[in-house]
């Protein structure tokens, strides 16, 4: 009974890998799906989050057998695989493939190789114009009575690769059963090989025997490719965990081929890029399997050029893509693979797909999640312990490779050339998958080893400026996006691409300098636009707002609102007559506010750059919207309508707003006249309406207790109006009980906000103002509201357009048309904490102090240090790709100078 190789697999680790990831899935999803329910956010947002969320569970699947890979292979005994000694010595082939690339030792090395049967020396030249070395080198081999040596030349150069090999078997390929596959850089370093190769040949379940290949430190590498030409060793990691665990490829060179069973499937498939794989699974299919001689290495080259290895990339991604069309459905279908084969055969073949859907996923999440993703379901301390832990599973298998063979000395040399070279090639594998996937034209087989280096080109630079995208896009829109390694360690391999372009050979490039000017020039500009931007208020909140329960929540802490009511008209001016304050009255005011120590202003209808002077201050804002209440809920407020829907989503992304206000106290005739639910049913359309456009933020109403009676339970926060002397239940029942017994209730479940709290300076006087304000506070506070807004910050010169018709009998009043032209005695005007001319008032100090000792809550910091560290992280990516990019220039352009005056010496 012939020995058995070709061992099925051992399942553990798939069913391992299996359980592990679904185990990943539920929690993950668990823990994700509630904020996807959420019934604030728009179609676009849950649709976006609900793609992630999948696209994340698809990547765990081989993230976790990635991992399981990993932790075996560090720790599985090295125990090399026991073959017996075949009986007979069959004739061999050894089929030598080259296209102008002929490399003289790689075929020296295999006519040196050592068989006690016959072996046949199979050369066949692809090129068009013969390479006469080949004949020139034969002509010096010396003489052996088991090797006979064949040179080929096809007269149609067709199929690639796949056809020249068929074309091979066909004039020669009767003369051996079995034959040694090789490119043209193939070089023997066992010259016992074949007899090693060949003994487990001898199960006839067994079709193909993969040597190992390592790596050849070929002389003309440059410093860069003769450290990146290490990866080819690493691959060994998931051949020999293959063998043992999943599935066991022909990776198309320095294997041994049983040509019977390469026959019966009808040879290699000419116009597959990725005739090795394609070949495994026909033989795969047939109950034929590969085995992995770990123990039998060839030395391989790394490409020589940039192009080249982009190429060679662009042909795996493609050739991968064919074969995962091709044959996806039999192999889920076979009975002769088993579930760790077909998991092994997806997970490997799979490799350049899931690469293109990681490009598509980044491309998302930096170029539109910053335009989509919620504010406030986005976890910041998640954002950066993912993207903390993520670039440790991509580096794993190299990390483990690493520690296994004793080469952490040069580990970070190792791991930054991977990083910025196999890591770079997004847009060849993206490519290659779609055009293999999409059945696109076919595409003539050109071999990687005869690239020429092309310098820096157009479609470098255009991947360079997505680099430059998925920094600068989140930086000046969502900024937490940044917040996490994973984003500098994807955007950074992209900004290099020119630098590797360079770098990667020693061989200068010609580097068209006009194109690189451009590109540095706008470069530069990108840096001036950071810059500018580290001193502009964010666009994006840092701390997302949420509504828990009972508690406003910024940044995952209870906010506790320690407001002032703001109108920042100065006297002789006001709102419908006058155009809005500027920027510098609205600095000038915020100077004066610094030293009230609160935290959240309370605007009517702000523009943005009132908002942009809080941020910097350290405020947030709570935007109200004003409405004229005899026109709402008719069709004359449509146009209202539509503006405070603009004004919302011009204000929506803005990090320093906090909420929004619809409309302030409904007058008690409107009510009447319409009805509490006509009323009530048109703040609910319009919370709704706003809510579509921005679910990020809580939406309130600015009742009055007097209209208490309407049903706004819709709204997120519930909010009043209470003045410690009005209305008279307020002081009949005292401040903080009114508030405990009365409003909490219509509260429920929902945060408590007392929008407008204390008195007016006229009545109460100005030392009973700052009393009444302090205790005020206390009385909300001792209530359980989540704080307020003392009303107001200045006296209001231009409020009510009416006097006192008595000394005293402050609220009988008459209408006065030209009241707002001098400040009179309306009680209406004289709630400021300041006067119209900024004098402060006892109030000032009162709020102050009270506001200084109350615990303090989350305060905004608008220009924060973690955000000015995002700032500077991002600049100085681009500054050192951007330098490393100008140094290589300039190191080439030396080379070419030199190269260019030895030419020309006698």
């Amino acid at each position: 009974m012939p020995p058995r190789y070709a061992l099925p697999p051992s399942p553990w680790l798939v069913r391992t890998a299996i359980a592990l990831a679904a185990a990943f899935c539920i929690v993950y999803a668990a823990a994700v799906a509630p904020s996807l329910i959420d019934a604030n956010l728009s179609a676009t947002t849950r649709a976006f989050l609900t793609g992630k969320l999948v696209t994340e569970l698809v990547f765990s699947l081989p993230a976790a057998t990635m991992i399981l890979v990993a932790v075996v292979y560090l720790f599985r005994p090295g125990r090399p695989r026991k073959y017996l000694e075949p009986r007979e010595r069959p004739p061999i082939g050894v089929i030598y493939l080259c296209c102008g690339d002929f490399d003289r030792d790689a075929l020296a090395s295999l006519a040196r190789l050592q068989y006690d049967g016959d072996v046949y020396l199979v050369i066949h030249d692809d090129a068009r114009l013969p390479d006469r070395g080949v004949e020139t080198l034969v002509a010096t081999l010396p003489v052996r009575p088991n090797l006979r040596v064949h040179i080929l030349r096809r007269p149609e150069h067709t199929g690639g690769k796949p056809g020249a090999v068929n074309y091979v078997l066909r004039e020669v390929g009767h003369q051996f059963e079995f034959f040694l596959l090789c490119d043209n850089d193939s070089h023997a370093l066992d010259p016992g090989c074949l007899t090693r190769l060949l003994a487990p040949m001898a199960d006839p379940a067994v079709a193909a025997v993969q040597a190992r290949n390592v790596a050849i430190d070929d002389r003309d590498y440059g410093a860069v490719n003769r450290v990146l030409c290490q990866a080819i060793d690493v691959f060994h990691l998931f051949l020999d965990i293959g063998q043992r665990f999943g599935w066991t490829p022909f990776v198309g060179h320095n294997a041994l081929v049983r040509r019977r069973a390469l026959e019966e499937v009808g040879g290699f498939t000419p116009g597959c890029f990725a005739d090795d794989i394609d070949l495994t699974v026909r033989l795969n299919l047939r109950g034929q399997r590969v085995v992995y001689a770990g123990d039998v290495s060839f030395g391989e080259k790394h490409p020589p050029s940039y192009a080249a290895f982009r190429r060679r990339t662009y042909k795996w991604a493609r050739g991968s893509a064919q074969v995962l069309r091709q044959h996806a459905l039999a192999v889920l279908r076979s009975r002769e693979m088993t579930l760790a084969e077909k998991w092994g055969f997806f997970t490997f073949i799979g490799f350049y797909t899931q690469q293109t859907l990681l490009l598509l996923y980044v491309a998302a999440l930096y170029l539109a999640g910053p335009f989509v993703l919620p504010r406030s379901n986005f976890n910041l301390a998640a954002t950066v312990m993912a993207g903390s832990i993520i670039p440790v599973l991509i580096f794993l298998p190299v990390l483990v490779f690493a520690l296994r063979h004793g080469r952490l000395r040069t580990l970070p040399a190792f791991l930054a050339t991977c990083w910025l070279g196999y890591g770079a090639t997004d847009f060849p594998t993206a490519r290659g998958t779609l055009g293999g996937l999409l059945r696109r034209r076919e595409r003539a087989w050109v071999p990687t080893n005869t690239i020429p280096a092309d310098g820096i080109t157009t479609p470098l630079l255009l991947e360079a400026g997505f680099g430059v995208l998925l920094l600068l896009l989140p930086l000046l829109v969502f900024p937490p996006l940044l917040a996490t390694p994973l984003t500098f360690v994807i955007a950074l391999k992209f900004l290099f691409i020119p630098t590797m372009a360079i770098v990667y050979s020693d061989v200068p490039v010609p580097v068209r300098l006009p194109r690189l000017r451009r590109f540095a020039v706008a470069g530069a500009l990108l840096l001036l636009c950071l810059s500018l931007s580290a001193t502009q208020p964010s666009m994006q909140p840092v701390e997302q707002v949420q509504v828990r329960g009972k508690d406003i929540v910024v940044g995952g802490q209870p906010y506790v609102v320690q407001g002032v009511h703001y109108g920042p008209w100065p006297p002789g001016t006001g709102p419908g007559r006058s155009e809005y304050p500027s920027a510098a009255t609205i600095e000038a005011d915020m100077q004066i506010l610094d030293e009230l120590h609160a935290n959240t202003l309370l605007v009517y209808d702000p523009p943005r750059y009132v908002l942009d002077v809080a941020w910097r201050h350290g405020l947030r804002v709570l935007c109200a919207a004003w409405i004229e209440w005899p026109g709402f809920a008719t069709d004359a407020f449509a146009p209202r309508r539509a503006e405070i829907l603009t004004h919302v989503a011009g204000l929506r992304d803005h990090p320093a707003l906090l909420g929004w206000v619809l409309g302030n106290e409904i007058p008690a005739w409107v009510i009447a006249e319409r009805s509490a639910e006509r009323v009530a049913g048109a703040l609910g359309e319009l919370y709704r309406a706003v809510k579509v456009v921005d679910a990020n933020h809580f939406v309130t109403h600015a009742n009055w207790p007097n209209a208490r009676s309407l049903d706004l339970s819709f709204f997120d926060v519930c909010a009043f109006n209470v003045y410690a002397l009005w209305p008279p239940e307020v002081v009949a029942q005292g401040y903080g009980s009114f508030i405990r017994d009365v409003l909490q209730p219509i509260a429920g479940n929902r945060p408590l906000l007392i929008t407008e709290f204390g008195t007016n300076a006229l009545e109460a006087g100005e030392d009973g103002q700052a009393r009444l304000d302090r205790a005020c506070w206390d009385g909300l506070r001792a209530a359980g509201a989540v704080g307020g807004f003392v009303f107001e910050f200045a006296d209001e010169w231009w409020k009510n357009y009416s006097n006192p018709k008595l000394e005293g009998a402050w609220w009988d009043r008459v209408d006065v048309l030209d009241d707002h032209l001098r400040h009179d005695r309306d009680p209406e005007e004289y709630y400021g904490l300041v006067t119209g001319d900024r004098q402060r008032k006892p109030a000032f100090a009162a709020i102050a102090a009270m506001y200084r000792g109350d615990p303090p809550a989350p305060v905004a910091t608008g220009t924060s240090t973690w955000m000015s560290g995002i700032t500077l992280a991002v600049g100085a990516a681009m500054l050192l790709s951007l330098l490393s990019l100008v140094v290589a220039v300039r190191h080439n352009n030396r080379r070419l100078a030199s190269q260019a005056a030895d030419s020309s010496s006698p």
